[in-house]
């Protein structure tokens, strides 16, 4: 009997063993195929949308700037989204819900009259892409990089959320532990069926529900963009005008700023179209590299030069409110801090109804507290280009008044003179003073002269900016001279039956022009455009406008 019980004894302590080492065998196992999976987790790259996992590849890096594939906004995060006829641009349709502003008329105005923005796009390998910050402030997504994963969460789906007592798990099913440890900071959350997915700059992951404290949920659309008690520009200030003809022209934003003391950049983003559309080629970017340096950006919006599209425009009340709640919206989406209106080659039949424009447009600046101006010839030219222009009226309804004292002759006059000679602008400014006080009145300064042709029976000219302007005198071998009656140099040279004529722009047109702003008092200089002038005449302008250093 006790040899028995000692031989079951004995089977039992060899079970037990068998079992104990099968055990941790076992777990040996699991806790290897555990790493295992998670390592294999760790090697790929994901894209997660409110916590489902996609691939990377639908968001690109091209130069450091991220794009989103659109095909792959569409179907997941915003279906109300569509190509553009060019294929150029995406049209993206406002939902009322996205106007919540802490002003009952604004949100009226904008909801009771947008129907949608367009963004551009860029093509890539075949495929079309959106700027993914862009997208994200227009969408009112939230996204995020952690590690060398992506992720996005909607608006719908966003909270702020903590979490504690919890792992972080690389699956919604729970079962294999992220490899990264949990901290006690917020997250971004989106709460699914099974878990909650969190993400911030350290780590991402999912976490049981009953580990989640949901902090916030308010859901914050346009007023996130919208802020109050903006300083004014301080007077005398430098406005300098940025041709971008393209969304791929915004995107090259970062080349050399010779205008470095410029207090205002004034892009060229905003386009009209047909049925009173606004053409963007804005980019966010942009914005932010010249609000890094402390300058602000007052877009130019145009009327691009068509007056068939302005007259539309202008004698359709639905067409006009139209135009200006995109002007609001991409206004606040892409946080510009004044808008410019450059409408130029208008009916003169539609005098009135631009007045109009401004009147409402002006309203609508003065709520969201941005500061309103206007393009403006020198009084008492043609009739589209100049007499167009109630420039009293207009005063009273924008904030300043850019004076083009520019162009005194243009490329396609038949005869040949200087872009803007010191008496025609003396006069200019004069005339303009009777209709529009100092106090509003903006000097708009060239960067820029003309080379002239002249033939026999003929002439043609050529834009030559300032920057080029030595370099061509000396390919050249022109002799420059001072015209006292012009107040500027000159130089000629006659060859092959041919007379190169150039009134040019230089240190002393410029130095007088800026004398004009102190003489007369005026508010600031406009210059046409970046990239025309050079360091020297940079100075000349930081030097000439008071209380610079």
């Amino acid at each position: 009997m006790k040899k028995t019980n000692l031989i079951i004894n004995i089977i039992l302590i060899i079970v037990i063993i068998g079992l104990i080492v099968s055990t941790v065998s076992l777990f040996n196992r699991y806790k290897a195929l555990e790493f295992e999976l998670s390592d294999e987790y760790m090697m790929n790259e994901w894209l997660y949308v409110n916590g489902e996992r996609h691939e990377k590849n639908n968001i690109i890096d091209i130069e450091d700037r991220y794009f989103i594939d659109y095909k792959f906004v569409k179907d997941l995060i915003y279906d109300d989204i569509e190509l553009s006829n060019s294929e150029q641009r995406v049209y993206v349709k406002f939902d009322s819900k996205w106007a919540d502003l802490d002003d009952e008329f604004l949100n009226e105005f904008i909801t009771e009259n947008i129907i949608d923005i367009n963004i551009p796009l860029v093509n890539y390998n075949e495929n079309k892409y959106l700027p993914l910050e862009t997208i994200a402030r227009a969408l009112f997504f939230e996204y995020g990089f952690t590690g060398n994963d992506i992720w996005i969460i909607t608006q719908d789906k966003l909270e702020t959320v903590s979490i504690s007592g919890s792992k972080i798990f690389i699956n919604e099913n729970l079962n294999i532990p992220n490899k990264q440890s949990n901290n006690n900071t917020d997250f971004y959350g989106v709460l699914t069926e099974k878990a909650c997915f969190v993400a911030n700059d350290e780590n991402l992951g999912y976490v049981t529900l009953d580990s989640v404290k949901v902090k916030e949920s308010d859901r914050r659309f346009l007023s996130e963009y919208y802020f109050d008690d903006r300083e004014k520009v301080e007077e005398p200030f430098y406005l300098v005008w940025d041709q971008i003809n393209s969304y791929k022209g915004a995107l090259n934003f970062n080349n050399e700023l010779v205008e470095k003391s410029a207090d205002i950049i004034s892009p060229t983003f905003l386009g009209l179209n047909i049925n009173g559309i606004v053409i963007n080629e804005a980019d966010y970017k942009y914005v932010q590299w010249v609000h890094d340096m402390d300058k602000e950006v007052w877009v130019l919006a145009s009327n691009s030069f068509n007056p068939e599209w302005t007259n539309e425009m202008l004698s359709n009340p639905v067409l006009v409110d139209r135009f200006i709640s995109q002007l609001c919206v991409l206004t606040l989406i892409y946080e510009f801090d004044g808008i410019n209106i450059d409408f130029e080659n208008i009916y003169l039949k539609d005098k009135e109804l631009l007045n109009e424009f401004m009147e409402k447009l002006y309203r609508i600046t003065k709520k969201m507290d941005i500061p309103l101006s206007i393009d403006v010839t020198i009084p008492e030219g043609s009739d589209q280009w100049s007499k167009v222009y109630d420039r009293k009226f207009l005063a009273k309804s924008t904030d300043y008044i850019f004076l083009m004292a520019y162009d005194e002759f243009w490329a396609s006059s038949n005869i040949s003179g200087p872009v803007a000679s010191i008496p025609w602008t003396i006069e200019g400014i004069d005339k303009t003073l009777e209709l529009v006080s100092n106090e509003k009145l903006v000097l708009g300064i060239p960067g820029y002269m003309r080379v002239w042709k002249d033939y026999k029976s003929s002439n043609d000219s050529s834009v030559l900016s300032i920057r080029n302007r030595d370099n061509y005198v000396e390919e050249n071998g022109l002799s420059v001279e001072y015209l006292s009656e012009l107040m500027i140099n000159y130089s000629e040279k006659k060859e092959n039956g041919m007379l190169t004529r150039v009134w040019y722009e230089d240190s002393t047109s410029i130095s007088q022009r800026l004398d004009l702003v102190k003489q007369y008092n005026l508010p600031g200089i406009g210059l046409w455009r970046r990239g025309f002038i050079d360091s020297e005449t940079e100075i000349i302008i930081q030097q000439n406008l008071s209380g610079r250093e």
